[in-house]
């Protein structure tokens, strides 16, 4: 997309004249100012210069806009530089999620092509204020969404989300959506009309590894199981829970931003709900 920016020019005890403006280097940049009173360089406010860019191919673009007048013994420079990618637009989660290979369960490796995922997904799970992830989830798959710069900061729970842009990773057989920019309120339905329910899993489910990758970043319910353990819940800790004469280590809790981290563990028979994060990293 074409995008626009503005630029303050400023001057000081500069003499009766005026300043010119030249941009060179790559055609895509452009403004439209090409010469200034120094009298109005010299207001309080300066003057605003804009400057526009627009590409038809992915590609590094630069310029040099520059400002020379008669006080001046060297021309005042300030380089732009632009990053043009091409996107990837995906419709689908399941679709998203087969354009990455999971299977080396002993990798940590992301991908470089850019993707946007056009359908509409349900945030079904955000951690504690200041974790890195969430969950969306639509008809047809689910995928971690891993945003360390907080670029979704203004996503949350229950919300419906569309044109997130991202890299896809691998961590250790766990497919995650790396998010590389920002959606507009626009992009974000606060109030959608279907909220997404988990699927209903045994423990004994639980240890089929090729269901469980099958479904795996999708919300699911564990029924009538009881924990072990007493106390709260800690970090980095696995836990185990019974259910139908099934054990197993079903719940983990992977850092203080958990949702119950540190939150008493249920006694007696409760049910569970939580997003699969089946990888290697976890097991």
């Amino acid at each position: 997309q074409a995008c626009n920016t503005t630029l303050v020019a400023k001057g000081f005890n500069l003499l009766p004249g005026s300043t010119t403006v030249a941009l060179t280097g790559d055609s895509q940049f452009t403004t439209t100012t090409t010469s200034i009173v120094n009298d109005l360089l010299m207001d309080e406010a300066g003057v605003n210069i804009p400057v526009a860019f627009s590409a038809n191919a992915a590609g590094d673009y630069s310029a040099t806009l520059s400002f020379s007048n008669s006080d001046l013994a060297e021309p005042i420079t300030v380089e732009l530089t632009a990053h043009v990618i091409s996107v990837n637009e995906i419709p689908a989660i399941d679709q998203l999620r087969a354009l990455i290979d999971n299977s080396d369960v002993t990798a940590n490796v992301t991908d470089t092509v850019f993707y946007k995922y056009t359908g509409h997904a349900y945030i079904t799970q955000v951690f504690q204020e200041g974790s890195y992830t969430k969950w969306m989830q639509d008809a047809t798959g689910a995928i971690q969404i891993y945003d360390p710069d907080g670029l979704l900061a203004n996503v949350t729970y229950g919300q419906e989300i569309t044109n997130v842009v991202g890299l896809l990773s691998n961590y250790y057989g766990y497919t995650e959506f790396n998010v590389q920019a920002g959606i507009s309120n626009s992009d974000i339905n606060a109030f959608p009309s279907s909220v997404t329910e988990p699927i209903v899993v045994t423990l004994a489910q639980l240890q089929d590894q090729d269901y469980m990758d099958g479904i795996q970043a999708q919300l699911i319910k564990l029924e009538g199981v009881t924990f072990e353990a007493t106390g709260n819940f800690a970090n980095k800790t696995r836990y185990v829970v019974s259910q139908n004469g099934v054990t197993d280590t079903a719940v983990y809790i992977n850092s203080t931003y958990d949702t119950y981290y540190n939150f008493p563990i249920p006694t007696g028979t409760v049910d569970v709900i939580g997003v699969n994060v089946r990888s290697s990293a976890y097991r």
